[in-house]
């Protein structure tokens, strides 16, 4: 987006800006996805149930909505837990997208990192 000084110019991640304009696949039904501690400082689980046993994503984008963290989540179907630590912690509320195998989103939501 650019001003009509044509000097400041924002964006927002791929992802995000296709999820809020519709464009991506996105499940009709989002799954319940749970992280903590949220509050953090860093390091925190996420857990959610898989449908499959193929490598699903998981993307955290900071409060500017680039792409903080991407971490691939294996294992079988069922109730899955996955740990995940942030290398460079920009404090502020952050967003994340779950991917299926697919690609299409299951699950969404925010985490606070202090």
């Amino acid at each position: 987006m650019t001003f009509d000084d044509g000097d400041i110019e924002i964006s927002i991640a791929d992802d995000i800006r296709n999820l809020v304009s519709s464009t991506q696949k996105v499940a009709a039904d989002l799954l319940p996805t749970a992280v903590s501690p949220n509050p953090t400082t860093g390091r925190f689980q996420v857990a959610f149930e898989k449908s499959d046993a193929r490598d699903w994503t998981f993307d955290l984008y900071n409060p500017l909505g680039q792409l903080a963290l991407q971490q691939s989540i294996g294992g079988s179907s069922g109730s899955t837990q996955a740990e995940l630590q942030l290398a460079a912690r920009s404090p502020g509320l952050h967003h994340f997208l779950l991917r299926n195998g697919e690609g299409v989103v299951v699950g969404s939501g925010k985490v606070l990192v202090q």
